[in-house]
C-alpha cells in the first residue's frame, strides 16, 4: 500500500473498547496531515482507554503529486470503504468509537454515517475540522482552472452537486438537529479554502466551534496548549467546555493578539458610530473585523475610507483576493488586480519604495496566477525585486522585502534564487507566525500554478516544519498494522 494511505496503529491496548480514529483530507495521508496530534493525545494517561488510529486513502491535487485524478476514488466509495474499515479488524471490535475528520475526510465520514446508522449508533463524538459541509463554490474555481485535470473528488465537494444535495438532505431526514453523537462543528479561523459557512451552517449553532488556525494549521498542534487539542481533550474527557475564547485568544491573522476592547472599535467601525482619519487605525480594525469572519463588513469599512492612502487601497485588495481564493470568482480577482494598481501608481507617485514593491508583486501574483500574462507578471516582478531590495535594511520591512524578492525571482525564472531567498525568510529576527504562513502560502500558489511539486515540498518544510525531535518520537511511536 502507499505511505500515508494505510492504516496506522498509534495507541492501542488490550481489552479496550474505545478508538479514537483521525481521517485526513483532500491530497493529506495518515501520517503528513495530523502529524503531531494523534501523539499528543496518546501521552494523555487519563485518555488510557482510548486506542488510537490514523485511516488513510487515495486523492491527490495535481496530477503527478500522487497519481493521476482518474485514479482517485469518488466520495460514495470512499465512504464506503470507511464502513468496510469499521467492520473488519482491528477496528470492528469497538464499541463506542470518537472520530475526527480533517477537510473531505468530514464528507467521507458524514456519508458513511448515514449509510448504516448501526455505525452511527457506535459513534460517541465526531469532531469535524474544516470540513465542506455545505460544499464548496470553489470546485468550480478548480474546474475552470484545471479543466480535465479535476477529477471527481473535487466534482463531489461543489456545493452544487448531486453528492453535496444527497448529503445534506440525507443527514437531515438521519439525524435532523440532534445527531445521537456529540458533534463538534469546527471552523478554523483564517481557514482560505473552506469558509465557515460551509464548515458551520449546515449545523444548529450549539454545534460550532472556532479555533485559531488556517485550513491546514488547524489540526497540526505542536502541544498540548493547542485550541484544537484541548477542544478534543475536553470532549473525551467528558467534561464542560470552558466559556468561548476571547477575541485575543481567536485573533491572530496579521495582527497579532488583539485585546477584546480592539474587536469592540472594529465592530463600532462597522456599523458606522466610529470613524477614521487615521490610515493605521482603519487598516488594523479592518483586519480584526476579517479575523472575526466578518470580511463583508471589512470590506465595506475599507471601501468607505479609500481616500486615507494606499496602504488602505492595499488592504481592501488583500480583503478581495482572499474572497477571491475563497470563491474563485473572476469578478474579486479583476476588482482586487485594479485596486492594486491604482494603489501602485500613488506609491510611485509618492516615490514609497515599501507600498510600490507590496503592490507590485501582488499585481504579478493575479498576473501569473490568475490571467495567465507572463510577460506583464515579469515587468512586475522585476520592479518588485528592485524596490524590495531598498528596502531590505529597514526593520519593519526585511521579512516582506525577502519574501518579495523571492517570489519576484519565481516569476522571473530564477529558482534556485527563489529558494535561496526563501530560506532566508524564516531566519528574519522577529518573523511572526503569520508573516511565515502568508509567504508561504502565496509562494505554494505560485508553485502551484508552475507545477513544481518539488518546489512545494520544500517550501511546506521551510514554511511549515516539524519540531524534529518530536517528529523523530512520533515516527517512532507509530506502528503500520497492514501492508495490503
Amino acid at each position: 500500500m502507499i505511505p500515508g494511505h494505510e492504516l496506522i496503529k498509534v495507541r492501542e491496548r488490550k481489552k479496550s473498547d474505545s478508538a479514537l480514529l483521525f481521517v485526513h483530507g483532500f491530497t493529506g495521508d495518515s501520517q503528513k496531515t495530523w502529524q503531531e496530534f494523534p501523539r499528543i493525545l496518546g501521552t494523555e494517561e487519563d485518555l488510557g482507554t482510548w486506542d488510537i488510529f490514523s485511516l488513510g486513502y487515495n486523492t491527490s491535487f495535481l496530477p503527478g503529486t500522487r497519481g493521476i485524478w482518474a485514479a482517485d476514488p469518488e466520495l460514495p466509495i470512499l465512504a464506503t470503504h470507511f464502513r468496510t474499515e469499521l467492520g473488519i479488524t482491528p477496528l470492528a471490535s469497538y464499541k463506542n468509537l470518537a472520530i475526527a475528520a480533517h477537510s473531505m475526510g468530514g464528507l467521507l465520514v458524514q456519508r458513511a454515517l448515514v449509510d448504516d446508522l448501526k455505525t452511527a449508533a457506535r459513534v460517541r463524538q465526531l469532531f469535524l475540522f474544516g470540513a465542506p459541509s455545505a460544499g464548496l463554490t470553489k470546485a468550480a474555481f478548480f474546474r475552470a482552472l484545471f479543466g480535465i485535470f479535476v477529477g471527481q473528488q473535487v466534482s463531489n465537494m461543489a456545493a452544487d452537486s448531486e453528492f453535496i444535495v444527497d448529503l445534506r438532505s440525507r443527514w437531515i431526514a438521519a439525524f435532523g438537529d440532534r445527531p445521537p453523537f456529540a458533534l463538534f462543528a469546527i471552523a478554523g479561523d483564517r481557514d482560505q479554502f473552506v469558509p465557515w459557512q460551509s464548515s458551520l451552517k449546515p449545523f444548529a449553532p450549539c454545534y460550532h466551534r472556532v479555533i485559531i488556525g488556517d485550513h491546514l494549521s488547524m489540526v497540526k498542534p505542536r502541544d498540548r496548549d493547542a485550541e484544537s487539542v484541548r477542544l478534543m481533550l475536553t470532549a473525551l474527557r467528558n467534561v464542560s467546555e470552558p466559556e468561548a475564547p476571547s477575541g485575543q485568544l481567536r485573533l491572530a491573522a496579521e495582527i497579532g493578539a488583539m485585546a477584546p476592547e480592539g474587536v469592540a472599535v472594529a465592530n463600532a467601525a462597522a456599523a458606522g458610530t466610529v470613524t477614521f482619519d487615521n490610515e493605521k487605525q482603519l487598516v488594523q480594525a479592518a483586519l480584526v473585523l476579517d479575523a472575526e469572519g466578518k470580511r463583508a463588513e471589512a470590506i465595506e469599512l475599507l471601501q468607505r475610507h479609500e481616500h486615507l492612502g494606499t496602504d488602505a487601497k492595499g488592504t481592501l485588495a488583500g480583503r478581495v483576493k482572499r474572497r477571491w481564493e475563497q470563491d474563485g470568482k473572476v469578478a474579486d480577482a479583476e476588482w482586487a488586480l485594479r485596486l492594486y494598481s491604482e494603489a501602485l501608481q500613488t506609491a510611485r507617485a509618492q516615490q514609497n519604495d515599501a507600498q510600490i514593491f507590496y503592490h507590485a508583486i501582488n499585481i504579478a501574483f493575479f498576473r501569473f496566477v490568475m490571467f495567465d500574462d507572463p510577460d506583464a507578471a515579469s515587468e512586475m516582478a522585476r520592479l518588485a525585486l528592485d524596490r524590495a531590495q531598498a528596502c531590505e535594511s529597514d526593520p519593519e520591512q526585511t521579512v516582506w522585502s525577502i519574501a518579495t524578492q523571492a517570489e519576484a525571482c519565481l516569476y522571473l525564472g530564477r529558482r534556485n534564487d527563489a529558494l535561496n531567498l526563501y530560506r532566508r525568510v524564516p531566519q528574519v529576527a522577529g518573523a511572526e507566525h503569520w508573516q511565515l504562513l502568508s509567504a508561504g502560502q502565496q509562494a505554494q500558489q505560485v508553485a502551484g500554478k508552475l507545477k513544481d511539486t518539488a518546489l512545494q515540498k520544500e517550501l511546506k518544510q521551510l514554511f511549515d516544519p516539524v519540531p524534529p525531535s518530536r517528529k523523530r518520537i512520533f515516527l517512532a511511536t507509530v506502528i503500520a498494522i497492514r501492508n495490503g
